[in-house]
């Protein structure tokens, strides 16, 4: 047997024979502490990794003696320096990329929402024109049928919904004074 599919009946082997005495509050504080603690695990493991590598490149950086004299301690701050620089330039770079990111998603946001738009207000200009044709030709009750399709539906972008809205209504009501 995989050890995903014992891992499954195990935990669902434990919430069923779980005793009542334990209120579920506790088992998900207890539960959301492993997951806090495993976190936090690796962080400081991460952490002490770096105070390692730190240790390291000054040690590197002292002489025979294990200490840094001003030269050695001055290299040691250019060093510092130019791998602050590096990061802060390398971050620079990851908010220009993110920004142009999220510029271009809103850019393309934005353009589905004017198709949309432009292809709703095709048809409902097309069904306009039928009501009208409708009036003209006398044809009342299929105007007034066709007249009920006139009405503006949102897409999601209240600029253009509310334009088209005010836009298609006075189209309906204009029609509809013509038809009475």
């Amino acid at each position: 047997m995989k050890l995903k599919n014992q891992i499954t009946i195990a935990t669902t082997a434990f919430l069923l024979w779980l005793p009542q005495g334990i209120k579920a509050e506790e088992l998900k504080g207890s539960f959301l502490k492993g997951i806090g603690d495993a976190f936090f695990g690796l962080l400081k493991s991460e952490a002490e990794k770096e105070s390692e590598e730190r240790q390291r490149i000054i040690d590197g950086f002292a002489g025979s003696d294990g200490k840094l004299d001003a030269e050695e301690a001055e290299a040691l701050r250019l060093y510092d320096q130019k791998n602050d620089e590096a990061e802060i330039e390398l971050l620079g770079k990851f908010q220009a990329s993110q920004f142009k990111h999220m510029q271009n998603v809103g850019e393309n946001l934005q353009e589905r929402d004017l198709n949309k738009a432009n292809k709703q207000k095709n048809e409902l200009d097309i069904i306009v024109q039928e009501v009208s044709n409708l009036i003209k030709s006398k044809d009342i009750l299929t105007a007034k049928l066709k007249l009920y399709k006139v009405e503006w539906l949102p897409i999601g972008n209240r600029n253009i919904d509310e334009h088209y809205s005010k836009i298609y209504t006075e189209q309906r009501k204009l029609l509809a004074s013509q038809i009475e």
